[in-house]
């Protein structure tokens, strides 16, 4: 008797947990928003789900094609949420995945401000690679101090202190951050490299077609790629003077939607310039150097060429 009790004294939470782990399922917030062109485990939970509910009738293979995205639009517009086809934190949720946040470490670049950047200055002025004021302001000189540091420490050189540099200043996973509200239906840091490739091309292709904005992001990847340039996304984006609308700050507004999503195509490997690595609007832009490019394609208002 006493054993019978015992066992059903175990076995009744044992039950508990298991009905609660088929109800709530855990998943990493802090880089698991999902669109287009992503592949992997978490595009294999969503099209699981999608699919167990009628949503989803294609093939369960991790690549959140448009299929996927379809049918993510379609479980958004019968659960009211926003209707973008981006599997984020309210979706997670809606599919009965609950999200654990997590901090994102701060990345400093060309125009940040604040105490952050008056920490970089004073170690990097204690070790001897700058010699400018420490005045919290991200630079050119800072930016150039960054990339001296970077180069004798065997860091990817692109003047952007991101986790890897902190840690090699000595803060071991740099300052933490909680990430802030960009105006899209998500909670961002300025880590997230897409929303910075879509700040960028709402500064630069404000205006344009569709078509422009997804080619202004396919330059900056393809320069990703290329032996000339950086080979990070923040490292294209913050090479000195290379966009306008960083040097002047226009990048600074909140991106729309449809810039957000060019830059998620274009991440994605959507390249309608065909490996251009230069644009240019052939009104405004008088440098002679851009103009001995070789002009490929026009998109609305500006030129692309290699």
């Amino acid at each position: 008797m006493g054993n019978t009790v015992i066992k059903h004294v175990l076995i009744i939470p044992a039950i508990i947990i298991f009905i609660l782990s088929l109800q709530v399922n855990y998943v990493q917030a802090q880089d698991n928003t999902l669109y287009l062109g992503n592949r992997g485990n978490d595009v294999v939970k969503v099209q699981q789900k999608l699919s167990q509910w009628g949503y989803y009738d294609g093939t369960v293979d991790g690549i959140y094609g448009y299929r996927t995205a379809q049918a993510v639009r379609e479980f958004q517009r019968k659960n009211g949420l926003a209707v973008d086809g981006i599997t984020g934190t309210s979706t997670w949720s809606a599919l009965g995945y609950a999200a654990e946040k997590k901090q994102n470490v701060s990345t400093l670049y060309w125009n940040s401000r604040g105490n952050d950047v008056v920490k970089v200055q004073q170690k990097l002025s204690q070790w001897g690679y700058y010699d400018g004021t420490v005045d919290g302001i991200y630079g050119y000189r800072t930016a150039q101090a960054v990339r001296e540091f970077q180069g004798k420490n065997g860091l990817t050189v692109d003047g952007v202190t991101g986790s890897s540099t902190w840690s090699a200043l000595g803060y071991s996973a740099g300052p933490q951050v909680t990430s802030t509200s960009t105006g899209y239906n998500a909670s961002r840091s300025y880590q997230d490299k897409t929303y910075l490739l879509a700040k960028v091309i709402s500064g630069e292709a404000r205006g344009e077609p569709y078509l422009g904005k997804v080619a202004v992001g396919a330059v900056i990847m393809n320069r990703v790629q290329s032996a000339a340039f950086p080979d990070t996304i923040p490292g294209v984006i913050y090479q000195y003077l290379a966009f306008e609308a960083v040097s002047n700050g226009q990048y600074n507004r909140v991106p729309e939607k449809e810039s957000y999503l060019a830059a998620q195509q274009s991440i994605a490997g959507w390249d309608p310039t065909y490996g251009c690595l230069y644009y240019w609007n052939p009104v405004k832009s008088s440098s002679q150097w851009i103009w001995s490019r070789n002009i490929t394609m026009r998109i609305g208002e500006h030129v692309f060429g290699v």
